[in-house]
Parts: C-alpha cells; sequence; structure tokens
C-alpha cells in the first residue's frame, strides 16, 4: 500500500500512500 502500482499486486488497498 506504498506504491499503487505494485499495491495491487502486493494484494493491498490501493492509493493508500502509507
Amino acid at each position: 500500500a506504498h506504491n499503487f502500482p505494485l499495491d495491487l499486486a502486493a494484494g493491498e488497498v490501493p492509493f493508500t500512500n502509507g
């Protein structure tokens, strides 16, 4: 959830830069 593009791949919530 730190890198939007990678966040999806990481299975995290998008647009949560933190």
